[in-house]
């Protein structure tokens, strides 16, 4: 059985949304990483708010390190373990030594900027962003290194493209996965 799906997006490229709208969804995740302090909700209008990120994330400043050694630690339950990383895209080839499937999800550069500012920038509570990000020149640089790499891996491997109405995404299996 896969014990991760990792999962990974430039800031502001709606992959939150992906993971809670294809993978907690799931009845074989597991959720036990979940817990108030880690959600970040935008009050969108008239008081009305949305979620927008649940559960760990790692990623360098982050509460966990995008470490192998981190990976269980806010784990308690069993099931698939969603591990979330913007910084992954630097790691795809690496990450497909685990055998684990690797969901990749894309947006044009300037509309991931852009969401991620309207989502909440550098308001954004949690995950924190201010330390590895550190400014908009910098966010702007990393969402371009990233959806670069994202889109070099999918080239790479021939990954067949998917939408669901709101984000392009991929999704790596291993071999066995793949028949």
């Amino acid at each position: 059985m896969t014990k991760y799906i990792f999962v990974t997006g430039a800031p502001g490229s709606r992959w939150s949304g992906y993971v809670e709208d294809h993978l907690y969804t799931r009845d074989d995740i597991d959720t036990s990483d979940r817990s108030p302090e880690r959600e970040y909700w935008l009050t969108i209008r008239d008081g009305a708010r949305d979620l927008l990120h649940r559960g760990a994330y790692f990623d360098p400043h982050m509460e966990f390190r995008n470490d192998e050694k981190e990976w269980d630690k806010p784990f308690s339950g069993e099931g698939i373990r969603v591990i979330k990383s913007h910084t992954f895209a630097f790691q795809l080839p690496y990450l497909t030594q685990f055998n684990c499937p690797i969901h990749m999800v894309i947006k044009p550069d300037q509309e991931c900027f852009d969401w991620w500012h309207q989502a909440g920038g550098w308001d954004i509570t949690y995950p924190n962003y201010k330390g590895f990000y550190r400014d908009d020149d910098n966010m702007m640089e990393q969402i371009n290194l990233q959806n670069m790499l994202i889109r070099e891996f999918v080239e790479e491997h021939k990954l067949e493209k998917h939408n669901d109405g709101k984000r392009d995404y991929y999704i790596w299996l291993p071999t066995t996965e793949n028949g």
